[in-house]
């Protein structure tokens, strides 16, 4: 009776976690990436503007 709740319980948990793990990495080489490209415009320096 519980076999039928479980299974795709556990199925999807291992996929939802891998889903948040590849949008945490995703966000973090996000941020890297524009606060690469910031200071490439600035001359090297981060961006002074804060908004």
């Amino acid at each position: 009776m519980y076999t039928a709740f479980l299974i795709p319980l556990l199925i999807a948990l291992p996929v939802v976690t891998a889903g948040a793990v590849v949008a945490g990495y995703a966000t973090a080489i996000a941020a890297y990436w524009f606060e690469l490209r910031s200071t490439e415009r600035h001359g090297g320096r981060p961006n002074p503007s804060l908004r």
